[in-house]
């Protein structure tokens, strides 16, 4: 891979992952301000977790057959759907509907990304870029989770916008800057 297109993936991977965080501080709010059971909180998780475990395998073999960086699209705007459905829910079905969906896409995002790592990367630096996905991804995760509680400040509303907002646009991004990486399948 070259240097280049590898920190500017890394620099939508930051973006991407600092949004899949943002929602997680205000769900509790979300919930209470719903009138929804405590439970729903776990439970909401437990949905998403189920379905990017369950559908992880299908984007990993789909990685496979059509360029990363087209899975990298659709699921960055699915998963922001997913997330738009969750925020927008009134009902505890709604709520593990959004999450179920989200789920499906999330699998989908953390298989290409690595995927499109491994595809691009010679093997002298594939390790050292693999390592580096993954530092991205734990420290930016924690950055997210203090941009949501900070955009939580603002409004629950406001927390789901920006994650909806940056998630659409880390996907479209991915499209244009990472490179087709059908020839190295």
């Amino acid at each position: 891979m070259k240097n280049k297109k590898f920190i500017l993936f890394l620099a939508v991977c930051t973006l991407f992952n600092m949004a899949a965080s943002f929602a997680h501080p205000v769900t509790p709010t979300l919930i209470v301000e719903r009138g929804l059971d405590s439970s729903m909180f776990g439970v909401a998780l437990a949905a998403m977790m189920t379905m990017n475990f369950c559908f992880s395998p299908f984007w990993g073999k789909l990685c496979g057959y059509i360029p990363t960086k087209r899975i990298m699209l659709i699921c960055g705007i699915g998963y922001a759907i997913g997330q738009m459905i969750f925020g927008a829910a009134q009902s505890e079905l709604m709520v593990v509907g959004g999450r179920m969906f989200a789920g499906i896409f999330t699998g989908g995002a953390f298989t290409a990304f690595s995927n499109y790592v491994v595809n691009t990367s010679t093997s002298e630096n594939r390790g050292a870029n693999l390592t580096t996905l993954v530092t991205v991804q734990n420290v930016c995760g924690a950055l997210g989770y203090f941009i949501g509680g900070m955009l939580g400040l603002i409004s629950v509303e406001a927390a789901f916008i920006a994650q909806v907002v940056v998630l659409a646009l880390a996907g479209v991004l991915y499209f244009f800057i990472c490179e087709d990486d059908t020839p190295y399948k």
